[in-house]
């Protein structure tokens, strides 16, 4: 965030969020004063093309839309005190429509009517301010630029915050577009063909310049991915940045501990990739080239023929085998389970197996044809860790570690042993010499 502008940006998510659709075209803008237009004709019509529990519905909701409860807050220092008066303007008149809308009464209908026709007049300017207070030129910190450039920049190009304000912003012009129609319908001249016209040139215009600030932000992307691949050191929180800053792509993030074999094409700039201590990072953004089809038995023959224990072999055997089935191996990683933690976008290129030991996923490009030159292993970087085992602390008696005392008592031990044989053989011999040395029996014949 770039304080030099003053810029305050708070996005508000929740539950709401998983709700977020974007408003992106000009028809999504008017049909909602198409609606009201069709509506309020006259008493409440049961017959109209319209449906009366929608309508009412739809009001309420853009009630609480305008009070910036769903979306988000911004404030601009002075610069955005114009949204926020033609925000609150248009918040009080969609009230005034919800009374028109919900009364019964006759009387009181002509009322609200009235009491719509003289606001809308009062707040006319406000409302208008809607069609064309972004692309005005602004000045600050020296700076001159579009509303709506600056804003972007506050954002840091955050492509779910520009669009999350694309569709607040829009909102509002939507809103503006209803309320302008229902007052040419309550008007005594109704010109709403020729408003609804310019409407839906200002919404063009709209379009086309949040447009071009998404284009400007995603030739930035490199740049801007790296910056903030360099600065996060967490799996979860890079993904989850990725996921929201740019959500145009679909990213993963494998974050490698413990014991991992990994391989990756050098100088392909959707992969990024990083050490930090014996933790291996990879971020993966999925290009066209990346998505491609692989026979599931297929890889899972080719898997087995690789040994954890060998990474560089395995990385050159690898780069062979794909190579002959018609693709280069752009990212190759296999780890133990525990080993990972693996964040994957639902639309992932990736292609997983896990056997009875690991778990191993590649990411595969198309080769090019009719271009010369194969992929050896010198083109990848290889990163092999397997994590040392921790000694344990010994087991010591009487000041000794247990195992200098097993071999005192094995010495011990084998002198006893040693005694004892002595001794047994030393007896024997001695009694060879006694029996050799007593007198021979004497025979006597009678």
């Amino acid at each position: 965030m770039d304080k030099k502008l003053g810029l305050i940006l708070l996005l508000l998510v929740g539950a709401d969020a998983l709700l977020f659709t974007v408003i992106s075209d000009v028809e999504e803008v008017v049909s909602f004063a198409l609606d009201v237009y069709n509506f309020f004709d006259g008493p409440k019509q049961t017959t109209s093309s319209v449906n009366y529990d929608k309508i009412v519905k739809t009001i309420s909701e853009r009630i609480e839309m305008s009070t910036e409860k769903i979306t988000f807050k911004v404030e601009l220092e002075a610069h955005l005190t114009e949204l926020r008066t033609a925000s609150y303007a248009i918040q009080q008149l969609l009230k005034d429509m919800e009374h028109i809308a919900k009364t019964n009464n006759e009387t009181k209908r002509q009322i609200y009517k009235t009491r719509f026709h003289q606001d809308f007049e009062r707040k006319k300017s406000d409302i208008y301010t809607i069609k064309s207070l972004l692309t005005f030129t602004t000045d600050v910190s020296g700076i001159s630029n579009t509303l709506l450039s600056l804003i972007v920049e506050g954002f840091d190009c955050g492509m779910s915050s520009i669009e999350h304000f694309q569709t607040y912003y829009m909102t509002l012009v939507s809103n503006a577009v209803a309320l302008d129609m229902l007052n040419e319908k309550l008007s005594d001249n109704d010109l709403h063909d020729d408003a609804l016209k310019e409407w839906q040139a200002a919404a063009a215009t709209l379009f086309h310049k949040f447009q071009q600030e998404k284009d400007y932000c995603k030739s930035k992307f490199m740049d801007l991915v790296k910056s903030d691949f360099d600065q996060i050191e967490h799996g979860k929180e890079l993904f989850s940045n990725n996921q929201q800053r740019y959500s145009y792509t679909t990213n993963d993030v494998l974050f490698l501990t413990g014991s991992y074999c990994a391989r990756s094409l050098k100088k392909y700039d959707p992969v990024l990739k990083k050490t930090i201590d014996n933790d291996l990072i990879y971020a993966i953004f999925q290009s066209e080239e990346l998505n491609v089809a692989l026979d599931k038995e297929l890889f899972k023959k080719l898997v087995f023929k690789t040994k954890f224990d060998d990474c560089i072999k395995d990385t050159g055997d690898v780069i062979n085998m794909f190579d002959l089935l018609g693709y280069d191996l752009v990212v190759s990683v296999m780890f133990p389970e525990g080993q990972a933690e693996i964040f994957q976008d639902k639309d992932s290129s990736s292609k997983s197996i896990t056997t009875s030991k690991y778990t191993t996923i590649v990411y595969l490009r198309v080769q090019q044809h009719r271009v010369n030159g194969t992929l050896t292993a010198k083109d990848f970087d290889v990163d092999f860790y397997v994590a040392p085992v921790p000694a344990e602390e010994p087991f010591k008696l009487l000041g000794l570690e247990i195992w200098k005392l097993g071999v005192i008592g094995g010495s011990v031990l084998v002198f006893f042993i040693a005694v004892v044989v002595l001794c047994i053989c030393y007896c024997r011999r001695r009694r060879r010499r006694r029996r050799h040395s007593s007198p021979s029996p004497s025979f006597i014949l009678y």
